[in-house]
């Protein structure tokens, strides 16, 4: 909601192939993903992002209940940009999205969530 109310077009996938099917159409600028997710997990479809050449530049932001090291190092190795814990600090947030404004496609504002 937040997202939205700052002028953001967002877009909500329940589960991983939903959220895979509908990039190529909408190519956000942005994607967060949360890693616990049904018939694909947040770190495999991030690796299936990656290997995608029409959807790869897409910054993404891996979004968990778990925030150890070793979670945080497979979100890196998955292609995260960042990994943050839930529930996300709205400021947080803003500060994440903010700091990928420069490797956001042009003209793009829009943001999947799952």
């Amino acid at each position: 909601m937040m997202l939205s109310l700052e002028g953001a077009d967002v877009r909500v996938a329940y589960d991983g192939q939903s959220a895979l099917d509908g990039l190529a159409a909408l190519h956000p600028a942005v994607a967060i993903l949360d890693l616990a997710m049904t018939n694909i997990d947040g770190y495999e479809l991030a690796r299936r992002i990656r290997a995608q050449p029409a959807v790869c530049d897409i910054a993404l932001i891996a979004l968990s209940g778990w925030g150890d090291e070793a979670q945080q190092l497979e979100s890196r190795r998955a292609g995260f940009a960042y990994h943050l814990i839930k529930p996300p600090d709205s400021g947080a947030l803003r500060a994440v999205i903010a700091s990928l404004g420069n490797r956001a496609p042009a003209g793009a504002n829009s943001a999947l969530s799952q």
